[in-house]
């Protein structure tokens, strides 16, 4: 039987200038066998839309050197950003417009990493508590604008720093540095800076129940320092791979094997053994009287809350060239509207039963498609489930199903077509997509239907590896009410 897949973890490091954040950050990282992203604006790795931006920063800093080391402050005491030329502004707005194009493509390849299992551990965090200052967005003062164009243009970079507020990391790591030993690490700086940097930091605050946030003491010798926040992460990484496990179970086969009915009756049996669950593609069913609505809407919060994941989908699906324009739309605004909801799933723990997810929709991409689909570019966008889980069915029965339905709403049943040669032909598509996706997912779990209670209902102990790191859990990983 298989496994369930491993649980990411997202950890971030916040902490004043001089507390030691990308050393730990990179060591962090190295130590659990994760992913380090540097969320700042400094010397870290940045996308290359913002490296011109900081070559030419560099440059005119080479020749014309600062006077002074002291950092200009965020606001003046009337609450606006100090006044500057208008060339500085214009640079000041594409700085802050690119980077926070970057910090949203960091997001998501955070969740990404997550979802397949990957611990990934920030150097620093977006926050939308203090302005200008500390990882916080630079453009807050145009909301205030006169020109509708400011206000458009500070509300679209503040998207990525709200969003990180909404989705928080799993873990915050805060560096607590005293101001003498901030002032010795870093003697260049203005003291007053630094420890007005270190009011903000203690400031900041992360409501989110299932972010919890460790305090370290950062005047310790390094060692502590690491030794501390591994195992602040390892306590954590045990908590994910226990209660507050989420977990996303996508029951594939071809329309009319009763994918809605297991679900349903899946999820009454892990109520009644006290396992949180949901059936987040409920209201989008064929039976829910307001799907219309509600796809519109949640594929609209996808469009502006995803857009760049929202565009390669959209550009996937014309790609492959669909019998119709009413089909291409339909197939987008599915997708779309599919993927905001297993985000929303994402977010929450329990186990989160799909009868119609994401790879039942690229079937249907695929299904009447005209051109071989971009999976690159397609995957790239997707929330991959954790577990799959296949349902066996006879083709004869599954047909006299569908005939039975009241609606029409499966693509087999579009046209005149032989109903066994369509479920036949669907059926190969289903087997070839969930291959591809776990080649593409090697942490992603296929199961079989009659493995798949035993699976989420047999808890066995949680297990240590040799690396200290801890292995696969079963449904210890699962939420419980």
């Amino acid at each position: 039987m298989s496994e369930l897949p491993p649980h990411g973890l997202v950890v971030a490091i916040i902490g004043p200038d001089g507390s030691g954040k990308s050393s730990l950050s990179a060591e962090l990282a190295d130590s659990l066998g994760g992913e380090r992203l540097y969320f700042g604006s400094g010397d870290g790795s940045s996308s290359w839309l913002r490296w011109p931006l900081k070559t030419t920063r560099r440059l005119v800093e080479w020749i014309k050197p600062p006077t002074t080391t002291a950092a200009e402050p965020a606001t003046t005491s009337a609450g606006s950003p100090p006044a500057r030329p208008p060339i500085q502004r214009a640079a000041r707005a594409l700085w802050a417009l690119t980077l926070a194009r970057e910090k949203a493509a960091k997001l998501n390849r955070a969740q990404r990493l997550r979802a397949r299992g990957r611990v990934v551990v920030c150097d620093r965090y977006p926050q939308n508590q203090v302005a200008g200052i500390n990882d916080g967005p630079l453009l807050a003062h145009w909301q205030s604008a006169r020109s509708s164009i400011p206000r458009a243009l500070a509300r679209w970079e503040r998207r990525p720093y709200d969003r990180a507020t909404d989705e928080p990391p799993d873990l915050v790591l805060r560096l607590v540095v005293s101001q003498d030993v901030a002032e010795q690490r870093r003697p260049d700086h203005d003291p007053a800076d630094l420890r007005r940097r270190r009011s903000i930091v203690a400031s900041l605050h992360f409501d989110h129940p299932t972010c919890p946030v460790v305090d370290i003491d950062a005047d310790r010798p390094y060692e502590d320092v690491l030794a501390a926040a591994l195992h602040a992460v390892e306590h954590r990484r045990a908590d994910a791979a226990g209660l507050s496990r989420t977990l996303l179970v996508e029951l594939t086969g071809v329309p009319g094997c009763g994918k809605s009915t297991r679900a349903a009756a899946l999820r009454i049996r892990l109520h009644a053994a006290g396992v949180t669950a949901s059936e987040p593609m409920a209201r989008i069913g064929p039976d829910h009287r307001l799907r219309v609505p509600v796809k519109v809407m949640a594929a609209s919060a996808e469009m502006v809350r995803h857009p760049g994941d929202a565009r390669r989908v959209l550009l996937a699906i014309i790609g492959t060239r669909q019998p119709t324009t009413s089909q291409t739309a339909k197939r987008a605004l599915n997708l779309l509207a599919k993927q905001h909801l297993l985000r929303r799933a994402r977010r929450r723990a329990g186990v989160h039963l799909i009868d119609e997810g994401t790879i039942h929709e690229v079937c249907a991409v695929r299904y009447r498609a005209g051109h071989d689909l971009d999976r690159p570019v397609l995957e790239r966008a997707l929330v991959a489930p954790d577990v799959v889980v296949a349902i066996p069915v006879d083709l004869t029965i599954a047909a006299r199903r569908l005939e039975q339905r009241a609606s029409r709403h499966s693509r087999v049943q579009d046209g005149d077509h032989d109903i066994g040669a369509e479920l036949s032909r669907w059926r190969d598509l289903v087997d070839d997509e969930v291959s591809r996706w776990q080649d593409a997912n090697p942490s992603l779990a296929v199961v079989d239907d009659d493995d798949l209670d035993v699976l989420l209902l047999s808890p066995p102990a949680p297990t240590r590896s040799a690396t200290g790191n801890f292995g696969t859990i079963d449904d210890s990983r699962v939420s419980t009410g």
